[in-house]
């Protein structure tokens, strides 16, 4: 069993970098954008591939942009850097189509999650390899919850760790005037290789509370994101989450906010840049706060939008979900998780069984489909409580989403599984069961309860069952030929799969007539 640990950012010394310059480089260039410079690099920034699936009708979740790189690519492109997001996800050949697509760049980026190591580690070592002189940088969730493994592991030059938007201007202003050498050791939120190559942490980077800073993201960098994916679009009005639960990890750990009228300009140029109608919300509890959330859907009804967001069942209420719907809200996702109060309670939930069936209620009586979450294997769990999920999961007759729990490094059941023993390597784990997750009953999947697998696995299918294909705002508006998987089908060699628009339900014309 391997030492590391989650990196704890309270004990270490706090340094607060040049905050105020690099926040005023990010709004002022917002407004008014730097153009390309020749002296500037070109930068790479490589989306790794998943092996992650979705019910037929959904490939919307797997083609789409993603939020946490657009942002990146977004500041470094207003301040002049020129920008390639390398997106090798739905390549036949992702590592060699990356490799090939890099070779022009002056520096490489290569977004971290928790399912990609195995790329991630073979991409790093080809194109340092290849281009020894070419930075790497690794950023994104799994780097930052455990950076000083992976800097051991991934042949990468340095990594930003947390909220990348700063930290990346400031490390590339050094590089570019020849200064990084000297004082990486003086930027917040970074992990670099010291003498001997020993990984370093430096200060943590502070995280942003006021997100209107931040420019509207540059999806156009996606260079397949068009043919009408953008019609439907993700936008965000906050970060991170006001819980801790134990299963997720949040690589902002506080809430950040965005203003009710700074989204309001942000959808509004989305909407007019991309004739974007649907909007799915990424904010992992977008009704946290009444009033907030009222004020909001004040701006989505002036919009005339369709809209859809997460939430958890104890932040709303019947006059909340009334507004919502009168505002353009067609879904919201709530993360049931278990029927089980044990498990709840174990998973630090904070919420009852009861608020769960009473937020369903509510939901559904203000013409808003619900959607459910459930997550299979939390410690807690009981026979019985897993059939009554599977029996909730049926009667409710709306959309369901199921994944066995998942020990992602950073979270308290990652950190309790490497301490018991049940995760022996966290290496092994890294290019294991989190790189073979597919989002499928017959999944590996790591047992810390002791309850019998096949009864994990009949309950997982029985909730799958529930699936309910596309709902209404997230049906495909694809033209373009972006290719998933078929979920359904076992994956092998001769993997099967199919152009979305031969199974997806198709939409012509507009969402809201």
């Amino acid at each position: 069993m391997t030492t590391d640990k989650i990196v704890d950012f309270k004990n270490r010394k706090n340094c607060s970098g040049q905050y105020r310059k690099w926040e005023e480089l990010i709004s002022g260039t917002a407004v008014k954008p730097t153009p390309p410079g020749g002296f500037k690099p070109l930068i790479a920034l490589v989306v790794p591939p998943s092996p992650f699936t979705v019910p037929r009708g959904w490939g919307y979740y797997l083609a789409r942009p993603f939020e946490g790189i657009s942002y990146i690519a977004t500041v470094l492109s207003n301040a002049g850097y020129r920008v390639k997001i390398v997106d090798a996800r739905y390549k036949p050949a992702p590592l060699e189509y990356a490799l090939s697509e890099i070779a022009g760049a002056d520096v490489v980026g290569i977004a971290t999650y928790e399912d990609g190591f195995p790329f991630i580690e073979k991409l790093a070592a080809l194109a340092k390899k290849k281009f020894p002189a070419r930075p790497v940088i690794l950023g994104g969730s799994l780097v930052t919850s455990i950076p000083e493994l992976m800097m051991r592991h991934v042949k990468a030059d340095v990594a930003v760790i947390g909220e990348g938007e700063l930290t990346i201007l400031e490390l590339m202003e050094a590089y570019c005037g020849g200064t990084l050498a000297g004082q990486i050791d003086s930027i917040p939120g970074l992990c670099y290789r010291g003498p001997h190559g020993k990984p370093l942490l430096t200060a943590p980077r502070k995280q942003l509370s006021n997100l209107d800073i931040l420019p509207v993201p540059d999806f156009t960098l996606w260079k397949e994101a068009g043919g009408g994916l953008l019609r439907q679009n993700i936008v965000s009005g906050s970060r991170g989450c006001h819980k801790n639960c134990s299963f997720c990890y949040r690589t902002t750990p506080k809430l950040g906010l965005k203003s009710p009228e700074k989204l309001r300009r942000e959808l509004e140029l989305l909407k007019k840049k991309h004739k974007t109608e649907f909007f799915q919300f990424t904010d992992l509890t977008f009704t946290f706060s009444k009033k907030r959330t009222l004020a909001l859907c004040e701006v989505l009804k002036g919009l005339r939008v369709k809209w859809w967001c997460m939430t958890r069942v104890e932040d709303v209420d019947a006059e909340v979900l009334g507004v919502m719907a009168d505002a353009g809200c067609e879904q919201i996702l709530y993360g049931v998780e278990s029927l089980s109060q044990a498990a709840l309670d174990e998973a630090r939930k904070g919420f009852s069984e009861d608020e769960t069936v009473r937020a369903m209620k509510l939901t559904r009586d203000a013409g808003i489909t619900v959607g459910a979450a459930y997550v299979i294997g939390l410690p807690g769990e009981s026979p019985e409580t897993l059939e009554r999920a599977a029996a909730f999961a049926a009667g409710l007759g709306t959309p369901c989403r199921v994944k066995y729990l998942s020990a992602i490094p950073g979270t308290g059941v990652y950190a309790d599984a490497v301490k018991s023993g049940a995760i022996k390597s966290e290496l092994s784990h890294l290019c294991g069961l989190l790189a073979k997750e597919r989002g499928l009953a017959d999944d590996d999947f790591l047992n810390l309860t002791g309850l019998p697998e096949p009864l994990y696995r009949e309950v997982y299918r029985k909730i799958e069952a529930r699936y309910v294909p596309g709902p209404y705002g997230t049906a495909e508006l694809v033209k373009a030929k972006h290719f998933y998987t078929y979920p359904d089908t076992p994956l092998g060699e001769k993997e099967i799969r199919s152009v979305l628009e031969e199974d997806a339900r198709l939409v012509s014309g507009s969402l809201l007539e």
